[in-house]
């Protein structure tokens, strides 16, 4: 009997512990509209909707005036849109998706009537990456233990951006993710589980079928961060930049 109780407080020891968890993780981040106007430009960025198909979306980089720019249409009902990377020379957006011309992943051109062109090329018969790289190294933006670190261009030094004080673990806890780097280096984009453990992202998951990380944008100056939209891929443009005249 006394074993039984012992059993039993332990149990609900362990019970409250992952239901706090799953209560603080369920916590999400707010909207901080002074960060959000900080942030100029237009972006350019994939959703994945209720539907679960990415669509390419456009919006002020404050996240005014979002709207859809395309959504994909082929044979095979996949719809879903990768790689998508904005050709500055030639004032283009080029992404990857199912061409049924080609029945294959092929690369296509949107137009500014929403509509899109194939470029008529196998993504497959490339033997080299065809994206039109940012000029931000990616590698200069990242993680280790799910604490966040951002190394200068410039000087080579390595900063702190932001602590992890969980339980590390790469797939169900990871801490904090680097997602994207603004043009000046000023803004970092990252995901975060909002959980410290991976029992309280594994409880959560079991209980809530939306559940997903949130995406966030940090003021490496100031250290003053805001709730992001959600993007699969993002691109950032300048001012000087006109796709689609920032509509």
């Amino acid at each position: 009997m006394k074993l039984l109780k012992i059993i039993l407080f332990s149990l609900a020891i362990v019970i409250t512990g992952l239901l706090s968890l799953f209560a603080w993780g369920c916590v999400g981040g707010q909207y901080n509209q002074d960060v959000l106007n900080e942030l100029t430009g237009q972006i350019i960025y994939t959703r994945r909707d209720t539907d679960s198909i990415l669509k390419i979306y456009t919006s002020q980089a404050n996240l005014e005036n979002e709207q859809l720019l395309y959504e994909h249409q082929d044979s095979i009902d996949n719809g879903n849109i990768s790689g998508i990377t904005y050709d500055k020379a030639n004032n283009r957006l080029i992404f990857e998706a199912y061409d049924d011309a080609l029945e294959d992943w092929g690369l296509f051109k949107l137009n500014e009537d929403g509509t899109a062109t194939s470029l008529g090329i196998s993504t497959l018969d490339l033997e080299a990456d065809w994206r039109v790289h940012s000029i931000m190294a990616e590698d200069r933006f990242y993680e280790e233990g799910g604490d966040l670190y951002l190394k200068d261009a410039v000087t080579d030094e390595t900063m702190l951006i932001k602590n992890f004080y969980g339980a590390y673990d790469a797939k169900f806890s990871p801490g904090y993710v680097p997602r994207a780097l603004s043009q000046d280096e000023t803004f970092v984009f990252f995901s975060y589980s909002k959980h410290l453990t991976p029992f309280g992202a594994l409880l959560e998951g079991l209980l809530n079928s939306d559940y997903h990380f949130q995406t966030y944008v940090r003021n490496v100056k100031t250290g003053e961060e805001s709730l992001y939209v959600n993007f699969g891929e993002i691109i950032f443009l300048s001012e000087t930049d006109n796709f689609l005249a920032h509509n």
